[in-house]
């Protein structure tokens, strides 16, 4: 597959992460996930964009977030920037979630899947704050097995 770079620019409205969770399907598609991994991946996405949203811009739509999305044949880079209020690093080293059944809309927690589903459905997840932009990296590997998030 040829590298493929998406950009995409939405108002910070909780109404725009289903418009993000279509893009990053299609795209997690064409590079070979089949649909319950697109599935997951475009969960963990979403989560990242609603918590910029409802956490970094605390429901305030008069701001932007910014997703990049870069594939090629070895994986699935999504970036998603803000410029909000920083997140405590400590919230990414919790826990790992209780399983949830992606395709089962009654296992999901109320309160959202929270960063700990997204450390379990992505190979690699970082976050850099500086010069008042917030930048969460998520990683899916296409080759290979999924690394243990243990």
């Amino acid at each position: 597959m040829p590298p493929q770079r998406i950009r995409m620019v939405v108002p910070s409205r909780l109404d725009q992460i289903p418009v993000v969770g279509r893009l990053l399907d299609g795209a997690a598609r064409n590079a070979g996930l089949d649909e319950r991994a697109a599935h997951e991946f475009r969960l963990a996405v979403g989560e990242v964009v609603a918590n910029a949203i409802e956490h970094g811009y605390r429901m305030d739509p008069g701001h932007d977030v910014e997703v990049r999305l870069d594939a090629d044949d070895d994986e699935l880079a999504v970036e998603v920037w803000d410029s909000g209020t920083s997140l405590d690093p400590a919230r990414l080293a919790r826990p790992l979630a209780p399983p949830v059944e992606a395709f089962d809309p009654e296992s999901l927690p109320d309160d959202g899947l929270d960063l700990p589903f997204v450390r379990e459905v992505m190979d690699a997840v970082e976050y850099t704050s500086r010069g008042g932009r917030n930048c969460m990296r998520l990683v899916r590997r296409l080759q290979g097995e999924k690394k243990d998030p243990r």
